[in-house]
């Protein structure tokens, strides 16, 4: 996961590029969600925005219906 700490985009390194969509969420640190949302990608990248969050520290959860992953983010601003 790059930049990090961020104030704007995040660009996500997936463990293989994705055949199918691809769903995304993000945490606050209390375990809410506060953004999410589904796209595809043809590479293994796949890029989350932090626009509207808050300074803080989150955890985006990127899923397909093969794997999960889960990374941590420190939104700046």
């Amino acid at each position: 996961l790059y930049p990090n700490p961020t104030s704007a985009d995040v660009t996500v390194v997936l463990p293989e590029t994705p055949t199918g969509k691809v769903t995304w969420r993000m945490f606050d640190a209390l375990g809410r969600e506060v953004e999410g949302g589904s796209g595809t990608t043809d590479n293994a990248l796949f890029r989350v925005t932090t626009q509207n969050c808050n300074k803080g520290i989150y955890i985006i959860e990127i899923s397909t219906s093969e794997w999960k992953v889960r990374k941590s983010v420190s939104v700046i601003k």
